[in-house]
């Protein structure tokens, strides 16, 4: 898939499954992205963002090409399940946090 500016949906409960990055993480995942350009392809489920969010609004405003990788999910419930476990996996959550996001 070619790197551009693609337009793609977002789901509001897709969008807040995890919580919002701080500041200091936002402004640093926003240098990122203008410095070095969308590393990450974000992942999209039937047009719809599910993980990326943030990279998708930061490339989106600034005009930077991306790409993204189309996965398949029996349905919204199982999504939200791979984002968390994803996210998990990669973020520095909480420990009470996490301990919700599992139940």
């Amino acid at each position: 898939m070619e790197k551009k500016v693609y337009e793609l949906r977002t789901s509001e409960s897709l969008q807040h499954v995890m919580p919002p990055l701080q500041d200091l993480e936002l402004d640093l995942l926003t240098k990122s992205i203008l410095n070095e350009g969308c590393r990450d392809r974000l992942i999209v489920w039937n047009d719809v963002i599910i993980d990326g969010h943030n990279r998708y609004r930061i490339c989106r405003e600034n005009g930077i090409p991306f790409t993204y990788i189309e996965m398949d999910f029996p349905d919204e419930a199982a999504a939200k399940k791979w984002v968390i476990r994803n996210q998990l996996a990669r973020r520095n959550v909480p420990d009470f946090v996490r301990c919700e996001l599992v139940l």
